[in-house]
C-alpha cells in the first residue's frame, strides 16, 4: 500500500544543476506559495511472451514513462522563484525539480526529475487569489518516491572546510571519512614529503583517494588511491628541469620515437671518403704541402695567420700616429695652419719678441758668484768668501787691544795669568811651579797654606795641636805619642802581656791565636773557616742563594723549580715554561704538600705571567696577568661581574679584531665607539684604515626607551628614512621618504608620500631590483599625501607587477562636502546603458583564467570619473560606477513603478471591458 501524506511538510526546489543527485543540495531554490499538491504519476509497461514448453508468460519491463505535472502557485510577479519558472517556461530551459514530501525525524521522503515548463496559464479574479499554472514535462526521473537519512549541517571545520589552525583546527585523518580538505601532517605515517601538506580527500563508497601539496618551501605535490601509494606529480618547472620534450629533436629527428643517426645527419663524411689522397677510416694529418696553402703558423707583423688578420697602427709601429693632416718635413713648419697659436702651444716667443726681451735682459744662465739667475739667488758669507767670519764686533787694528771688553779674562783665556802685570801688589800663580831661591815672609804662613801659623816652635806645637807630649823621647817614641787619657790609633804592630780590658778594633791583625766562638771570636784563621764555623754565607754568597746576585739563577726546567726557591729567572728555552716569554720573578713554597707559587716579569715590564705547582708531580701552570696599561690579548671568555669603565682622551671605545679575515678586509676590526656627542657608533674597518668603512650610529634618545631598526624603517626619532634613489624598481626594504619625481612609481610627475618595501625572505636578502630573482618575492606599499594606498608585487624571476590602488572607505558625510543640486538620474542611466561587456583574460595569468568585465579605455570615454591612471595602466574607480549604477537602478525603479501603475490602470480598464462586455 502507497504511503499517505498530509502536505503538511511539502516543499518544490529547482536546481539549473541536473546532474545534482541531491535531495538537499546546495543549488535547491525552494518555489515559494505553492499552491497544490503536486502529483508525479510514473507509468510502466509491461509486455507478455509466450513461452515455449511452459504453462506460464514471460513478462518483460518495456517501457517507462513520466506523465507531465503541474506546478501552481499563488503568483507574484515580483517573486525571484516565480520569475524562474517564467523565465524557464520562456526560454524552455531545462531544469531539476525536487518534489520533498516530508521529513519526519532523521527520515526525507522525496522524488526528484529533470524536465521543461511546456506551457503556462494564469488564472484568478478579483475575488480569488491569482494563480499560476506550470505544466512541468519530465524528460529524466532521477529519483522515484524514495526515503533517505536527512543529511545534516556542517558547520566551519568539518571536514576542513574554513579551517585555517588558528581559529578553526585542520581535519587531519588517516583516511578522510567524506569528500573534504585535508591536513597531512610532518608526523603522519606514510607522508612522502616529510613535512606539512594541505590537500583534498574523495571518497567514493569504499574508495578514497586524496591530492596534496606542501605548504611551503619547494612546491611538491603528491596523490594517492585506494590501490597505489602517494605518487610525486611534478609541475611544468620540474619536468622540464626532469625531462626533454617530446618535440625535441635531435639533428632534426624527433624524439617521439627511437632515433638513429647516419653521418649525413650530423654532417659526418663516410670513412671511405679521402682527403688529398688519405683515407678517412683512420685520422688524417695535412700538411700545407698537402693542400698546397701557407701553414697556420706563419705570421704577419706577429699575427698567426690561423685566422683573420687585421693590421692596426700598432702593428706597423705608428700606434701614436692619429688619422690626422700631418706636417711634412721639406716645408719646415710652414704648412701650419696658424703660426701664433703654434707657438702660444710650444710656449715660445717669436724671433722679434726673442730680440726685444733681449736687448733689455741678461740670460738666465748668467751666474752671480756661480749661482744661474734663472730664478731669484740669495748669497751668504761663505759665498763672498767669508765663511768664517761671524756677525760680531771686531777689534781694530789701530786700538792695539785697546778695545777688549775685559783685559782680565783675555789674559786668562791667553794663559798668561798675573804675572804678565809685575807691578801688581799680588801674583797669582794658578798652574806649574814657581822656583824660587829663597823665600822670606813678613807675616807667619798660615796653617791653610801649609805653614805653622807661629813663628815660633812652641807657638807652633800650640798650634798644631801637639801639647806637651811631643817634648817627651823626641826621636825615640814615634811620629806619635799615644796619651792614656784618650783614644789612640796604632799603625804598626803592638804586644800586650798582660789582659787588655775594654774594646779593641783595628783594620789589622791585632791579634796572635785564635779567638774561639765561645769567647766572642770566629774560631777560625781565615774567612772561609769563619763562615763554615758560624754557619753564614758571605754577602756575595748570600745574594747569589737567593737568586739577587751579579749573575742571574736560572731555571732550565720548571720540573726542578724547587731548587729556586725566591728570585730565579726563565727563559724561552726553559722545558714547562711559556715557549714565547722570558722573564725575572720569584718562587715561593705554599705549604708543605709541598705546592709552590711564583711570579715572573718580562724586562720591559709589559708581559708578567703568574705559576704555581700543587703537588711536585703536576705541572707548572702559567697563566699571563694584564697589564692594565698595556693591550692585552685574551686567549679564552673573561667574565666582568661589575661595570667596566673605559676611560680615553678623546672618547672610549672597544676593538673586536677577527683573525679570519685579512687586515686588509672591512670587518678585520669591529669597534664600539662613543665619540664626544655621545653617539654610540659600531664601525666595520680595516686593521689600520678608515677608507672604506661602514657603520651604524644610535642616536642617543631624550628620554625612555627607543628602538631601533636597520636598513630601512623608522629612524630612532620617528621619521621615515630618507630614500636614496629615485627609481621605484631599486629601493632597499623598509620604510622610505619619497618626493619629487620618480620613475616606475603609481602616479606620474611629482609624487610625496611614503613608501615600504618589504621581502617575504627577510631583510637578508637585500634590497630590489628591476628583475626579480628565484625564490624571492616582494611587496611594495605607497601611501601617498592625499591618503591614498598603492600595492604592487614581484615574484621569482619576474619584473614588478602593475601598480592597484587599494579602494578604502568613501567619505560621505555631509559635513565633508558641498552639496550641489540633485542629480539627472538618467545621466548616470545613459553612462550605464553605453558601457560594453566583453569576455577577456589577463595577458599576465598563466591560467588564462576567463573573466568578463569591461575596458578602460572605453569606460573612460562615457566618463573619465570612471577611470584613473596608477602606473602604467588604466584602473576603474568603483566608486563613481557603482553609485552611477545605483542611480540607474533607481532611474529603472521609477520607470517601472510608472510602468506598473499603467499596467493596474490598464488592468481596470481591461477588466471594466470583460465585466460589460
Amino acid at each position: 500500500m502507497a504511503d499517505i501524506f498530509t502536505g503538511n511538510g511539502l516543499s518544490l526546489s529547482y536546481n539549473t544543476d541536473t546532474g545534482n543527485r541531491s535531495p538537499q543540495g546546495i543549488g535547491n531554490v525552494q518555489i515559494n506559495e505553492v499552491a497544490e499538491f503536486p502529483v508525479l504519476e510514473i507509468e510502466s509497461e509491461v509486455n507478455q511472451y509466450d513461452t515455449y514448453n511452459s504453462t506460464y508468460n514471460s513478462k518483460l519491463l518495456a517501457e517507462k514513462s513520466a506523465n507531465p505535472l503541474d506546478i501552481v502557485v499563488n503568483y507574484l510577479p515580483d517573486d525571484s522563484t516565480h520569475q524562474f519558472l517564467d523565465e524557464a517556461a520562456e526560454n524552455q530551459d531545462v531544469f531539476q525539480l525536487t518534489i520533498a514530501y516530508q521529513e519526519e525525524g532523521s527520515q526525507l521522503t522525496y522524488a526528484m526529475v529533470n524536465g521543461a515548463i511546456t506551457s503556462t496559464q494564469l488564472s484568478g479574479d478579483k475575488d480569488s487569489v491569482v494563480t499560476k499554472t506550470y505544466e512541468f514535462t519530465p524528460t529524466d526521473v532521477v529519483a522515484r518516491s524514495q526515503a533517505i537519512t536527512a543529511l545534516l549541517p556542517v558547520y566551519q571545520g568539518d571536514y576542513g572546510v574554513g579551517s585555517n589552525t588558528t581559529d578553526v583546527p585542520q581535519y587531519a585523518p588517516a583516511i578522510p571519512t567524506g569528500n573534504s580538505f585535508i591536513k597531512v601532517p610532518s608526523t603522519q605515517a606514510g607522508n612522502p614529503a616529510g613535512a606539512d601538506m594541505m590537500g583534498m580527500g574523495l571518497v567514493d563508497g569504499s574508495s578514497v583517494s586524496s591530492l596534496a601539496m606542501t605548504k611551503s618551501g619547494t612546491l611538491s605535490i603528491y596523490a594517492k588511491n585506494a590501490t597505489t601509494a602517494w605518487t610525486r606529480i611534478y609541475t611544468a618547472t620540474q619536468m622540464d628541469a626532469r625531462y626533454v620534450s617530446l618535440t625535441r629533436t635531435v639533428n632534426g629527428k624527433q624524439l617521439s620515437t627511437d632515433i638513429v643517426l647516419t653521418p649525413g645527419d650530423v654532417g659526418a663524411v663516410p670513412v671511405e671518403r679521402t682527403v688529398n689522397g688519405h683515407v678517412l677510416s683512420d685520422d688524417v694529418v695535412l700538411t700545407s704541402s698537402d693542400t698546397g696553402s701557407v701553414p697556420d703558423s706563419r705570421t704577419i707583423n706577429g699575427h698567426v695567420l690561423s685566422d683573420d688578420v687585421v693590421l692596426s697602427k700598432d702593428d706597423v709601429g705608428l700606434g701614436s700616429v692619429t688619422d690626422d693632416a700631418q706636417l711634412a718635413i721639406g716645408n719646415n713648419l710652414s704648412d701650419l695652419t696658424d703660426i701664433e697659436e703654434a707657438r702660444n702651444n710650444l710656449d715660445v716667443y717669436s724671433k722679434g719678441e726673442v730680440d726685444t726681451f733681449s736687448e733689455n735682459y741678461v740670460q738666465k744662465t748668467t751666474t752671480v758668484n756661480g749661482k744661474p739667475l734663472s730664478s731669484n739667488i740669495i748669497l751668504d758669507k761663505g759665498d763672498l768668501g767669508l765663511s768664517s767670519v761671524t756677525n760680531d764686533a771686531q777689534l781694530k787694528i789701530t786700538s792695539n787691544l785697546s778695545d777688549l771688553a775685559n783685559i782680565a779674562i783675555s789674559r786668562t783665556n791667553l794663559g798668561l795669568g798675573s804675572l804678565a802685570t809685575q807691578n801688581a801688589n799680588a801674583v797669582a800663580i794658578t798652574g806649574g811651579t814657581a822656583a824660587l831661591s829663597s823665600l822670606s815672609l813678613s807675616t807667619a804662613l798660615p796653617l791653610t797654606s801649609g805653614g805653622t801659623g807661629a813663628t815660633t816652635v812652641a807657638a807652633a806645637r800650640t798650634a798644631l795641636g801637639l801639647g806637651t807630649a811631643a817634648t817627651t823621647n823626641i826621636g825615640t817614641s814615634g811620629s806619635t805619642v799615644p796619651l792614656l787619657s784618650t783614644s789612640n790609633t796604632w799603625n804598626g804592630v803592638q804586644t800586650f802581656t798582660s789582659t787588655i780590658q775594654g774594646n779593641v778594633s783595628g783594620t789589622a791583625s791585632n791579634v796572635t791565636g785564635i779567638v774561639p766562638i765561645s769567647n766572642g771570636g770566629t774560631g777560625s784563621a781565615t774567612k772561609l773557616e769563619a763562615q763554615t764555623a758560624l754557619d753564614v754565607y758571605s754577602k756575595a754568597g748570600t745574594l747569589s742563594a737567593i737568586g739577587i746576585g751579579q749573575d742571574p739563577r736560572h731555571i732550565s726546567d720548571m720540573a726542578n723549580a724547587e731548587q729556586y726557591k725566591g728570585f730565579a729567572r726563565i727563559t724561552g728555552s726553559t722545558v714547562g715554561s711559556p715557549g714565547t716569554f722570558g722573564g725575572a720573578g720569584f718562587i715561593a713554597q705554599f705549604d708543605g704538600s709541598p705546592s709552590y707559587a711564583g711570579l715572573f716579569v718580562q724586562p720591559d715590564g709589559n708581559r708578567v705571567f703568574a705559576a704555581g705547582q700543587a703537588t711536585p708531580t703536576d705541572l707548572w701552570q702559567f697563566h699571563e696577568v694584564p697589564t692594565l696599561d698595556r693591550s692585552n690579548n685574551f686567549s679564552t671568555v673573561q667574565s666582568i661581574y661589575n661595570s667596566l669603565v673605559i676611560t680615553r682622551e678623546t672618547w672610549p671605545a672597544i676593538d673586536f679584531l677577527s683573525t679570519s679575515f685579512t687586515p686588509s678586509t672591512i670587518g678585520y676590526k669591529v669597534r664600539f665607539e662613543v665619540n664626544d656627542a655621545l653617539t654610540p657608533t659600531i664601525f666595520w674597518r680595516q686593521q689600520n684604515s678608515n677608507t672604506g668603512q661602514v657603520a651604524i650610529e644610535f642616536d642617543r634618545p631624550s628620554q625612555g626607551l627607543v628602538k631601533v631598526s636597520y636598513n630601512g624603517g623608522l629612524a630612532p626619532t620617528g621619521s621615515s628614512q630618507a630614500a636614496t634613489g629615485t627609481d621605484m624598481n631599486v629601493v632597499n626594504q623598509g620604510w622610505q621618504a619619497v618626493g619629487g619625481t620618480w620613475s616606475n612609481g603609481p602616479l606620474s610627475g611629482n609624487i610625496y608620500g611614503s613608501l615600504f618595501t618589504q621581502a617575504t625572505q627577510g631583510l637578508n636578502v637585500g634590497g630590489t631590483s628591476a628583475m626579480g630573482t628565484t625564490n624571492q618575492w616582494y611587496q611594495q606599499r605607497f601611501y601617498d599625501t592625499s591618503n591614498r594606498i598603492y600595492s604592487r608585487i614581484q615574484t621569482n624571476v619576474a619584473a614588478w607587477g602593475a601598480w592597484a590602488q587599494i579602494t578604502t572607505s568613501s567619505v560621505s558625510d555631509e559635513r565633508a562636502k558641498n552639496i550641489g543640486e540633485q542629480l539627472d538620474l538618467n545621466i548616470a542611466l545613459n553612462n550605464i546603458s553605453q558601457m560594453d561587456f566583453v569576455n577577456f583574460t589577463f595577458k599576465s595569468d598563466e591560467d588564462q583564467t576567463p573573466r568578463r568585465g569591461v575596458v578602460s579605455q572605453q569606460i573612460m570615454n562615457i566618463d573619465p570619473q570612471y577611470v584613473k591612471e596608477v602606473g602604467d595602466l588604466y584602473h576603474l574607480d568603483e566608486t563613481p560606477m557603482m553609485l552611477d549604477g545605483l542611480a540607474a537602478i533607481k532611474a529603472l525603479k521609477i520607470k517601472n513603478d510608472e510602468l506598473a501603475a499603467e499596467i493596474e490602470t490598464l488592468k481596470v480598464l481591461v477588466q471594466s471591458l470583460l465585466d460589460n462586455k
